[in-house]
């Protein structure tokens, strides 16, 4: 017999029991693994005796990566069948699920995409036995000949690789899988032309399927954003790392600045072009998507053209921290929008548009409340007020302001340089390796606060910024595709300082390998010093304006 110590309670079992064992002590449903001394392990690992253990379901991050990696095991295994010669890629986060589409460019009819759906359910319905396997490098080279996996080979950091096999179909992926096909509880295929979308299981809901959220807006500068980085010839980490060893990486970085300025050049032109009514300019996006940057950079651009705009911050409209709105749990809730004096905020507005002075409020973060002098403001006629936070696109946040005087930007980095065309980096991983670098450098936090946080972070995103995207007048992607082999010596570092010891040492253990793969640019100087990656790691042009 052996003891092992679940979420803190001592359980004893027979000698050789797997994690699966333990399912009947959850008190979650859906359990897809386990957190064993901190490190993620598969329903099919062998306890030992001592072990401690924290069973992981499908709404934990951890749990819903392994169900998602299950279904795009599943997803390739069908397409292999349906679709055989055709290479099959999983591009990036759309909708709350996942685009793919075929490398060959050829779109797929909604008839193919029922029978790939229709041979996805049969796989389910044989539930099938999956098993990893670890093979040599070349041994993996003969088994995923058919994939893009293979070429991400020639990077990997041992002398073997982790592939999962399904009825003689073999795949590789970042995360561990569920036992069987048949453990997938729910999916579903949405035609997103000229690909489509894959929806896992709901996280609250795991019998259904994710709802699809529609963001047109976002969707074509993703796509547009492919097709540029497809003709540069960098597309995963293998073509960007080749373009590092060959010397190209400052020419690619020059050219990757030179597309941000033309975008926001073009966000400004819009703006000036309807200058007699576009008279607030809202900017919002997600943490670390380059919101302050951009914001600023924008700014330049208007004052070229003649105009000259002032910029409002969000931060001085709080409302006194005992007024606070609270969350679910009782705590203050600083993410909300009633977390704002939304009164005074737009009836300064009104009134700056209407060439009157307002007194903008000055919030004291020390105090947590409402300083007693005010900052007079005036606008000079023509000009437009810019206003960035997290709020920006929420109509209630500028009620009284009618909506043709308004022009909207939504921004994030829409990352591309996937692993390979099985494994992406996600945007939320690269904002959180954005983070991880400003807060050591710049805020005194080291990577374990900055992971303790994130998914309360992130929350706040789902709730305050994601619904309101498709809103955006313009989509501004502040992804450099050569960034994280920029921010890799910085994270690095960061994330070797978490210890096994902690209940994070999972994630930065996943972060890390994430890293292992890229090679480093260890010299900085083409980096301008307006990119939007100098306000993360550093020698920002505007810290000094």
């Amino acid at each position: 017999m052996i003891e092992i110590f679940l979420s803190g309670e001592s359980i004893t079992l027979s000698e050789g029991s797997k994690v699966s064992d333990l399912i009947a002590y959850a008190k979650e449903s859906f359990i897809c693994g386990a957190l064993v001394g901190n490190v993620v392990k598969s329903l099919n690992y062998t306890l030992e005796d001592g072990d401690t253990v924290k069973l992981i379901s499908i709404k934990d991050e951890a749990g819903y990566r392994i169900y998602e990696s299950t279904l795009l095991l599943i997803l390739g295994y069908a397409s292999n069948d349906v679709f055989p010669g055709r290479e099959l890629m999983y591009c990036h986060s759309i909708g709350g699920g996942i685009y793919c589409e075929f490398t060959d460019g050829k779109p797929i009819t909604e008839s193919a995409l029922g029978r790939l759906g229709q041979r996805m359910e049969q796989a389910i319905r044989s539930d099938y036995p999956i098993s990893k396997v670890n093979v040599s490098l070349d041994r993996a080279r003969e088994l995923l000949s058919a994939t893009g996996s293979l070429r991400l080979i020639e990077y990997a950091s041992s002398e073997t690789l982790n592939l999962f096999e399904m009825d003689g179909y073999f795949g590789h992926y970042q995360s561990k899988t569920l036992l069987n096909s048949g453990a997938i509880s729910a999916f579903s295929l949405v035609p997103y032309p000229p690909g489509f979308v894959v929806m896992c299981a709901d996280r609250s809901n795991p019998a259904q399927p994710r709802k699809i959220v529609w963001q047109d807006n976002i969707q074509s500068e993703l796509l547009a954003y492919e097709k540029w980085c497809e003709r540069l010839g960098v597309s995963n980490v293998a073509s960007l790392n080749k373009k590092i060893e060959s010397g190209e990486i400052t020419h690619l970085i020059t050219v990757a600045e030179a597309r941000h300025e033309q975008l926001i050049s073009k966000m400004a032109d819009e703006i000036y072009k309807g200058k007699d009514k576009k008279r607030v300019i809202l900017i919002s996006g997600p943490s670390c998507s380059g919101k302050t940057t951009t914001s600023k950079r924008l700014r330049s651009h208007l004052i070229a053209l003649g105009l000259n705009p002032i910029a409002i911050s969000l931060d001085d409209y709080f409302v006194n921290r005992d007024r606070t709105p609270l969350d679910e749990d009782g705590k203050p809730d600083y993410e909300s929008i009633h977390a704002l004096d939304i009164e005074t905020f737009n009836s300064n507005l009104i009134s700056l548009m209407a060439g009157e002075k307002a007194n903008i409020p000055r919030y004291s973060f020390i105090t947590g409340m409402r300083e007693a002098e005010s900052m007079p403001l005036a606008l000079d006629s023509g000009s437009p007020i810019i206003i960035e936070g997290i709020h920006g696109l929420n109509e209630m946040l500028t009620a009284d302001v009618p909506k043709e005087n308004k022009y909207k930007i939504y921004i994030n980095d829409f990352n591309h340089i996937n692993m390979d065309e099985s494994n992406r980096v996600s945007t939320s991983d690269t904002r959180l390796f954005r983070r991880i670098v400003r807060d050591r450098a710049q805020r005194g936090y080291d990577a374990l606060a900055t992971i303790a946080i994130w998914q309360s972070v992130r929350r706040g995103e789902e709730l305050n910024i994601y619904p309101y995207s498709s809103e955006a007048d313009f989509v501004f992607n502040s992804s450099l595709l050569y960034e994280m082999s920029v921010l890799k010596k910085y994270a690095e570092p960061a994330l070797s300082e978490i210890g096994k010891d902690s209940e994070y040492y999972h994630e930065a253990s996943r972060l890390l390998e994430y890293l292992s793969y890229f090679l480093s640019i260890e010299d900085e100087s083409a980096i301008y010093s307006s990119s939007i990656l100098r306000e993360f790691i550093g020698g920002n042009v505007f810290e000094r304006l």
